[in-house]
């Protein structure tokens, strides 16, 4: 199976770093393939960043679709996912909303830790549907830039997050972005609830929905 991996901004430190993280999730089967838009933000950061991030998506996932059995796009808000699930077929999955599934799954409350209040505005509107308690999305203070370049900072503050989470009755902890990708596995370590890594749920399911898609096109 292959799996492409796609960062719809241009950091491709911060693909590398996704991949790694994929590749540590996914089956001996399963091959990741990833892809860094060719144009658009360094970061996605505002509102108009994500809108700039939405077409290059488009463009990295049409050029790079050709012999993959599903698409997994790694960005916080699930950029242009339905559109591309519309346009594709293949299965086409959120990094985030697999998180949210697989937290729902466990049952109990979803906590969520967003990069900087910008984001968390952006989250709540993006996945309004998901009905979660906003109280219980939090905003870690920091930039997407300045997570990337300090991990432990970062890791620091998520930890904190979910401290808080957890004492406002969360059962599970989602931290979201691709600039945090894979510090779930670090914070989960002393962490008094489960934090879920996006990037690995988001694997797994694709991993599952290709599965499926495949058995039912030899029937």
């Amino acid at each position: 199976m292959r799996l492409l991996l796609v960062n719809a901004n241009t950091d491709a430190a911060v693909t590398r770093r996704l991949a790694k993280v994929a590749r540590a999730a996914a089956s001996a089967a399963t091959r990741i393939v990833p892809v860094t838009a060719a144009r658009g933000v360094r970061l996605i950061q505002s509102a108009r960043d994500h809108e700039i991030a939405r077409r290059a998506c488009h463009e990295a996932v049409a050029q790079a679709e050709d012999g993959c059995d599903a698409v997994l796009v790694a960005v916080s808000l699930d950029t242009a996912v339905e559109e591309l699930a519309q346009r594709h077929r293949k299965p086409v999955i959120g990094m985030t909303g697999a998180a949210l599934a697989a937290a729902r799954g466990r049952g109990g409350a979803v906590g969520v830790i967003t990069i900087g209040e910008t984001m968390r505005s952006l989250f709540l509107q993006r996945f309004a549907a998901e009905r979660l308690d906003p109280a219980l999305v939090h905003a870690v203070e920091l930039t997407p830039a300045a997570a990337l370049q300090n991990r432990d900072l970062a890791a620091e503050l998520i930890a904190h997050g979910v401290e808080r989470l957890a004492e406002q009755g969360a059962d599970v902890a989602v931290p979201v972005g691709a600039t945090v990708c894979g510090l779930a596995s670090v914070v989960a370590r002393k962490a008094p609830i489960p934090v879920l890594e996006s990037i690995a749920c988001g694997v797994r399911l694709a991993e599952r929905l290709a599965l499926e898609s495949a058995n039912r096109a030899r029937c």
